[in-house]
């Protein structure tokens, strides 16, 4: 079975070298390997990644978690809203001053009101 091709235009790679320019400045690193060794992945996945013009979600996740910074941001800039993945309210306001025990009380809420509409409908 052959491979599908991936064409890749300017404006794509365009795209990608602008994304990895965010996530090498986000992690600090300046070199394949730094950046390898930052996502906990080898050099040649980076490779990979930018032959295919393509940044795997995991190392998203990855840099989410050690830095908070949104993945949206990383992939779109600053069109995409705040670098920093932070709570906000309804309008997109950040929230600065969170009680995260609040937070998860209030999450948990909405959860188990979720589930239970759900479940009623089911009955």
């Amino acid at each position: 079975m052959a491979k599908k091709k991936i064409i890749i235009t300017k404006e794509s790679r365009a795209e990608f070298e602008g994304a990895m320019d965010r996530l090498r400045q986000v992690s600090g690193c300046s070199t394949q390997v730094q950046l390898a060794d930052f996502l906990g992945i080898r050099q040649s996945s980076i490779s990979d990644a930018k032959r295919r013009c393509s940044i795997p979600a995991e190392w998203l996740l990855r840099v989410w978690r050690k830095t908070r910074i949104s993945p949206d941001w990383i992939m779109y800039g600053k069109d995409s809203g705040h670098k920093l993945a932070m709570p906000a309210d309804a309008d997109g306001m950040i929230l600065k001053d969170i009680d995260p025990g609040k937070l998860r009380r209030e999450i948990k809420a909405e959860l188990i009101q979720s589930v239970t509409m759900h479940l009623g409908r089911m009955a």
